[in-house]
């Protein structure tokens, strides 16, 4: 067992471990052709070598060979031993790797447009030599130096063996996207007066590679419209409809085309595949387009970016973290690591794990047993539960079992006897769990529950305000009448926001995967479509046919903007605008009733706090929320507090960050917490009564410079327009450096 999977994430995009990271790299331009012989350390994969599956020799030895990545540490080795069935061993220890000269760079983990900063990196001499070396800092398109237009500064130091300086570098962060640095050190003299040959040269020399994201501090402005050409020759401005100081900004203006309707579900995929939080209901909707993929692929701009082994490992990962919530009762907890299950969310949970398994994840029977053998217990209780919403719960376990070949058709006799106790989502749900567990008269008695028509029943106020019907109703019908899906399609798409998808995780997964699920019998898209576009930079043609049924245009917004489209035929057209506001400070907002303040301490020596004024790198800073929750009974809320990029969040589980800091068990009933690089968030599932309540985080000043603190935010997950947002706040911390080691020679 490790425990890995609790602090690295399981996206490749959000790993940021730096001097100990991994997915370190790039560079290029003319700065590199000096570099070109030198070892530019890229690599910096915290585990070296994995090997899972040695076996000994006679003597009970074994040999592994490995190319030990490029950071310059003390690596741990660890062995794990079994023989049979009852013989177990392990060992340990331990091997250093340096270089006499090295660098190591100390970076943010993250920054924000606007942000100035002053990146240092320490000079270490470990070698007999005294000399000057040449300490380089090569920087990218994103980022500037405060003085001086060059992406290249040279300073000079000197060092004496077994010594070492730290210098910095002032930049400024000037655009958004993966900012990545290169830091180089070349022997210039040695005072010996050895001549530096080409070997000294390169065994005195270092050159290490800095990467981490630089995102926008505001909320970009974004618009969506969706665009159908009915029949061939229509001439149409796709800049019609769009907010025209947006048109005027900074951002780009990204253009999708494709064949089919289905093109429209690209905002619910968006929103599912970039949705920042991981429950098991969040994890289950952020797999589902994923699974998708087999029949959207081609038909979604998004998904078609994605290679087979991509679309594989995703799904994968999905499965993977799923399992990490099964409880001991086989049913799925909603945080990873949970006691009890959800049944609500198991039912869900274990479809996304059929699914998974279907498209060729690997998924352990056990697991599928104990939880199918979950959601027949909680049939069981059926009478027990005469609520309209957990009688759906309940035809959704009927249908989930049905598909993992255990149907309950004793079950399902109970719950047509009860029909009129159940609403209209029930009624698909059970229609479907009869219609795939098949046999006799399946067919007639699915199509009987689709016509029965739905008894007015006491409306209950439920936590979960967007239900998507029209996606169950879909996948029903596709499944028992597929002839009869159309209208409800075109009633699925009115339903969605501005925003261009259907509010929540919940309700955009359960719409693409009815529409996925739809796609694998719509109509034959092969006959070819001709699509003319004329943009500022000349005129474009477009060629869809059955290899190639999507394609997207990215056109960056300046004066001369321009998006002119026909086509020879049918075609539809997602268009998004993304602009970036103007930098400033950020007002507080209060939305459905929630509320929330933030304010930062520093600790002192003793342990009492004192309001924070000015930030100084090394202080140990207690971030406090008060937030204000409107309601009783209020389910799911998440609270998301961005830090600027000169802080680091405390893991105070971890003596080594923690300092003489106790963690306060005092703290909030938080039922799950992240504490991430560039943010700390908090989860609440169930929050008994309204009022106030504080809860605190600790953080470290490890950078100098001026960045902006983003806003915190509350927010319903399943009522998304129920939310609150502080203020953002600018901080400043001095350079701690010495002037004479910032000289430039």
């Amino acid at each position: 067992g490790t425990s890995l999977g609790s602090f690295i994430s399981e996206s490749p995009e959000e790993r940021y471990f730096f001097n100990k990271g991994f997915f370190i790299g790039g560079g290029d331009g003319d700065y590199f052709d000096d570099l070109a012989d030198l070892d530019v350390r890229e690599n910096f994969d915290p585990c070296a070598h994995w090997a899972p599956a040695l076996r000994t020799g006679p003597d009970g030895r074994f040999t592994a060979t490995f190319n030990s990545p490029d950071t310059l540490t003390r690596y741990r080795v660890l062995a794990v031993v079994i023989e049979g069935t009852d013989r177990f061993g392990s060992g340990a220890s331990e091997f250093i790797v340096n270089k006499p000269l090295m660098l190591e760079p100390s970076v943010p983990r993250f920054a924000s447009e606007g942000d100035t900063l002053h990146p240092k990196v320490l000079v270490q001499n470990s070698s007999e030599h005294a000399g000057t070396w040449e300490i380089s800092l090569q920087l990218d398109s994103l980022t500037t130096f405060l003085e001086g237009a060059d992406r290249i500064q040279t300073k000079t130091i000197t060092l004496q063996p077994n010594s070492s300086m730290a210098l910095s570098f002032d930049v400024r962060m000037n655009d958004t996207g993966t900012s990545d640095w290169t830091w180089s050190a070349r022997p210039k003299s040695l005072d010996s007066g050895a001549p530096l040959t080409p070997e000294l040269d390169k065994e005195l020399s270092d050159a290490v590679v800095s990467r981490f994201e630089v995102s926008y501090p505001m909320p970009l402005l974004r618009e969506t419209q969706f665009v159908r050409f009915e029949e061939s020759g229509q001439n149409r401005n796709l800049l019609n409809g769009f907010t025209p100081d947006l048109l005027q900004g900074r951002g780009e203006l990204e253009l999708q085309f494709g064949k089919s309707l289905l093109l429209e579900a690209g905002g619910a995929i968006d929103h599912l595949l970039h949705y920042p939080y991981g429950c098991v209901e969040q994890t289950t909707s952020s797999t589902i387009p994923w699974i998708a993929a087999k029949n959207l692929r081609g038909l979604s701009p998004e998904l078609s970016k994605h290679s087979d082994a991509e679309v594989a490992r995703s799904i994968q990962a999905g499965a993977n973290r799923l399992l990490s919530m099964q409880t001991r009762d086989g049913g799925l907890a909603y945080w990873p690591g949970g006691r009890d299950a959800e049944d609500w969310a198991s039912s869900y949970g274990g479809m996304a794990l059929l699914l998974c398994r279907e498209a060729g994840a690997q998924v352990p029977d056990d697991a599928i047993d104990g939880l199918t053998s979950y959601l027949i217990g909680t049939l069981k209780d059926l009478d027990k539960k005469p609520d309209v919403w957990d009688r759906e719960v309940l035809t959704r376990a009927c249908f989930v079992l049905a598909m993992a070949g255990k149907p309950q058709e004793p079950f399902h006799n109970l719950l047509l006897d009860k029909i009129e106790t159940l609403n209209a989502n029930a009624k698909y749900f059970l229609a479907l769990a009869i219609h795939q567990t098949g046999g006799e008269g399946a067919q007639a008695t699915a199509e009987r529950i689709l016509d029965t028509p739905n008894a007015p029943l006491k409306p209950t106020n439920h936590w979960m305000h967007y239900q998507p019907s029209e996606a169950y109703r879909l996948l029903a019908t596709s499944r028992i009448r597929p002839g009869a899906a159309e209208p409800i399609i075109d009633k699925l798409f009115a339903a969605r926001n501005e925003q261009g998808h259907w509010h929540t995780t919940w309700g955009n997964a359960w719409s693409v995967f009815a529409l996925g699920d739809h796609a694998s019998r719509a109509k034959d898209l092969d006959a070819p479509l001709t699509i003319d576009l004329l943009t500022a930079d000349g005129p474009r043609q477009i060629i869809l046919n059955k290899d190639h049924l999507s394609e997207t245009v990215k056109v960056p917004l300046n004066g001369d903007l321009k998006a002119l489209v026909s086509t020879s035929g049918p075609a539809y057209v997602r268009t998004i605008l993304a602009s970036k506001p103007p930098l400033g400070s950020q007002p507080p907002v209060s939305k459905g009733g929630f509320k929330i303040s933030r304010t930062y301490h520093r600790v002192l020596a003793d342990g009492t706090t004192e309001p924070l004024q000015e930030a100084k790198v090394g202080d140990l800073l207690k971030v406090q929320l008060e937030v204000i929750v409107p309601a009783d009974n209020s389910r799911y809320v998440v609270i998301d507090d961005a830090l600027p990029s000169l802080f680091e969040a405390v893991n105070t589980d971890f003596a080594s960050q923690a300092g003489a800091v106790k963690k306060d068990t005092r703290n909030w009933n938080i039922s799950h917490q992240e504490l991430r690089d560039d943010r700390a968030v908090f989860f609440l599932n169930h929050i008994y009564k309204r009022g106030t309540y504080q809860l605190h985080y600790y953080a470290r000043v490890t950078t100098a410079g001026e960045a902006i603190a983003p806003p915190s935010k509350i927010e319903a997950m399943y009522d998304p327009q129920s939310y609150a947002l502080t203020a953002s706040r600018t901080f400043k911390t001095p350079n701690p450096l010495p002037t004479a080691a910032l000289s430039q020679p």
